[in-house]
């Protein structure tokens, strides 16, 4: 793993400053862009500073959510090994306290699943691009697919967001690149829809494709980008403590019976 990062990560961080360096120039040299910008964008550009500021107190709204989640988070697995002594003070029963504690360990073991299904994405989604992106003759080619493999931790809009700046490089090269890149990513991104996450989903925690794809649209309608990531997680939560539910109660049913 050392041998793989090592070799790989000082070309993806190089290629990765050499683009954003690149961009201003890409965007201000890029022919079609400029043959568009005075029809499109010059009416918008009078709420730009407001637009920018609405960002930038967006996107510090969002740091500080993600920041409190993961002290969040932290401290719960501080708090795990405590977490017997907690069911020992909530029940107050040995039966229902092992009960409990295997309950949530099945969660565990479920959601662990998940997060190992979601890496194995996004490291398919990664190779599959960075091989794409290569053979098309795009510059940056790593970066471009580290970025896509990043945002293939969110569902649907992800693929889309990681295709901008490879058409945007594709475009400053030539039209034609950029129509084979947009090409390409339109073929990955319904390779992944409904091929890769539905399978490696089902195998990694024994769901159903139809309700994967399902559980990612319901997730996306209710709650956004935010919806659909955690829309497999809290379905998979749901089934568990429906299932014990149900296996609890049918022993009562059948003991009260006998």
């Amino acid at each position: 793993m050392v041998a793989i990062f090592y070799a790989f990560i000082p070309p993806v961080v190089e290629q990765s400053v050499a683009f954003f360096n690149a961009l201003p120039e890409v965007l201000e040299d890029n022919q079609i862009i400029n043959s568009l910008t005075p029809d499109l964008f010059i009416p918008e550009l009078t709420s730009v500073p407001g637009d920018i500021l609405k960002f930038l107190l967006s996107a510090f709204s969002n740091l500080l959510g993600i920041f409190t989640v993961l002290v969040l988070a932290f401290y719960f697995l501080i708090e795990r090994k405590s977490l017997n002594k907690h069911m020992e003070t909530l029940f107050k029963n040995k039966k229902r306290e092992e009960k409990a504690i295997s309950i949530v360990e099945k969660i565990e073991r479920t959601i662990g699943n998940w997060v190992r299904g979601q890496l194995l994405l996004m490291l398919i989604i990664g190779i599959t691009s960075y091989i794409g992106f290569s053979l098309l003759g795009l510059e940056y080619a790593a970066a471009l697919a580290v970025l896509a493999g990043f945002l293939e931790l969110v569902p649907n809009i992800g693929p889309t967001i990681a295709a901008i700046p490879a058409i945007l490089v594709a475009l400053s090269i030539s039209p034609v690149l950029a129509i084979g890149t947009l090409i390409f990513a339109i073929a990955l991104q319904q390779l992944e829809n409904h091929i890769l996450v539905p399978q490696v989903m089902k195998r990694a925690v024994g769901l159903n494709p139809i309700i994967t794809i399902i559980c990612l649209l319901i997730g996306f309608r209710l709650g956004g980008a935010g919806g659909a990531i955690l829309a497999i997680p809290a379905f998979l939560t749901l089934r568990v403590l429906v299932v014990e539910i149900y296996s609890l109660r049918k022993n009562l049913t059948s003991r009260n019976n006998s």
